[in-house]
């Protein structure tokens, strides 16, 4: 399934409907009150190193919890970031291919206007903290993320990391 882009040079991020999860996997957040809202699929090649740090949403939040499952990327850290001025960020949107119903805001900076807080080199399935500044850069190997937004079945409000913890 994904090795058109393995074969890319070229980064690549594109949305997925939420159906293509196994039924097991739905069923397993059901149990825990929690729904898939929204599926997407990150690419980086190897090298991959100019990339902004950005949140995943149009402000910071504590409510930004993602299960990504990595693919490859056995030396691309992912870092977490604080940012020296809270009002330096620039709004960018990511193309419509990403969301059908139109722009995805998102903040970003440079480097020189964060303080790097943590960086880990991610595999398998994780249970990350999008809604803080972060990025990902590859070295040698190329890297897949399978990303799951997270939400309350009931409120349809996102989760923070720490509400999903408490549900596991």
């Amino acid at each position: 399934m994904f090795n058109y882009m393995f074969d890319s040079s070229e980064a690549i991020h594109i949305s997925h409907p939420t159906t293509a999860l196994s039924d097991s996997f739905v069923r397993w957040l059901a149990e825990r009150n929690m729904f898939p809202s929204f599926l997407e699929i990150f690419y980086l090649p190897a090298g991959c190193t100019v990339r902004r740090i950005h949140t995943d949403l149009d402000h910071i939040t504590d409510r930004a919890s993602k299960i990504n499952y990595i693919i490859g990327g056995e030396d691309a850290p992912m870092q977490w970031f604080e940012v020296k001025n809270a009002g330096s960020a620039d709004t960018n949107y990511a193309p419509d291919a990403v969301r059908k119903g139109g722009t995805s805001p998102f903040l970003h900076w440079t480097r020189d206007e964060c303080t790097l807080l943590e960086e880990v080199v991610l595999h398998g399935s994780n249970l990350v903290h999008a809604g803080i500044p972060h990025v990902v850069f590859t070295k040698t190997k190329p890297r897949i993320a399978i990303s799951v937004v997270l939400k309350d079945i009931t409120s349809k409000q996102r989760l923070t990391c720490e509400d999903v913890v408490s549900r596991l």
